[in-house]
């Protein structure tokens, strides 16, 4: 990725005022050192979760965890898998995020490969709404783990139990 060109190409699009605050405004650090923040910051804190190089972190981008995990799946379940990518959570709204991560996503693997990122509206509630759904289920009560059943068989136990 070439992170000038990105950010050139993303300035270029954002016709909305207000993802341009913050751009050329200086701050004082805990030192009393000024930063000049130059780009948008909510584009640089969505950059940062597919590209951590920005911040000299030596590892992948959310695209690599990604393709990781489908990679670890059997074969025959990838093809479903690589077309139902959902992001979810507070981190998934940054603007253009769901683009993005298929764009990336995209060069990373064969080109033959269809990459589908759903990005839902209110996807900053999915944890939360998943999570009421699945103590609604009939099933949920044997999903539980009590204290004493993690202490007698360990970490073990949540793969015997919930998978």
């Amino acid at each position: 990725m070439d992170f000038e060109r990105e950010l050139a190409g993303w300035t270029k699009r954002r016709k909305d005022a207000g993802d341009r605050r913050n751009v050329g405004v200086a701050r004082r650090g805990e030192g009393g050192g000024k930063v000049k923040l130059d780009r948008p910051l909510g584009w640089l804190v969505g950059e940062i979760l597919l590209n951590p190089g920005i911040l000299g972190l030596d590892t992948g981008g959310l695209q690599h965890d990604v393709l990781n995990v489908v990679r670890r799946c059997d074969g025959s379940l990838r093809e479903g898998l690589y077309g139902n990518i959902l992001l979810a959570g507070g981190n998934s709204v940054f603007p253009g995020l769901g683009s993005r991560l298929r764009r990336c996503l995209e060069e990373t693997e064969d080109k033959g490969t269809k990459m589908n990122v759903v990005a839902p509206r209110n996807r900053v509630y999915s944890a939360w709404v998943g999570g009421s759904m699945l103590s609604e289920m009939s099933a949920f009560g044997s999903m539980c783990i009590s204290r004493a059943e993690y202490e007698e068989d360990g970490p073990g136990i949540v793969n015997r139990k919930c998978l």
